[in-house]
């Protein structure tokens, strides 16, 4: 009976644990999607200036509105490669990962006049 009570008490700590990862799995993807989100928007934003009379402003823009397109095109891969990579739930990381993402599938996309504004 002894026996019996510990497979069940170890059947049920199992379950519990198993739970629990999935569950600390779907609050990291939510927390993801919400980044990713916002980053979209924060992009669209600054897309918004592609009227400037700067070249230098324009050209950012212009490399805004691609991330955000590429970042709504790829947003669940880019989700669920971040939650594989357990990238950490900070946003200098996550953004390091989102924009070494897009320089990755665009080499020569990103904006060569004004490399202050690549964290965007």
């Amino acid at each position: 009976m002894k026996k019996f009570m510990a497979t069940i008490a170890v059947v049920f700590w199992v379950l519990v644990v198993i739970s629990f990862g999935q569950t600390a799995i779907a609050a990291t993807e939510s927390y993801y999607n919400q980044y990713v989100d916002k980053k979209i928007a924060k992009l669209e934003r600054l897309g918004e200036m592609v009227d400037s009379w700067s070249t230098c402003v324009r050209g950012c823009a212009e490399v805004k509105i691609l991330k955000a397109k590429f970042f709504r095109a790829y947003k669940e891969e880019l989700v669920r490669e971040m939650v594989a990579l357990r990238v950490e739930m900070k946003p200098y990381k996550i953004d390091y990962f989102l924009n070494k993402a897009f320089s990755n599938a665009n080499p020569k996309l990103e904006c060569q006049h004004c490399s202050s504004h690549h964290s965007s």
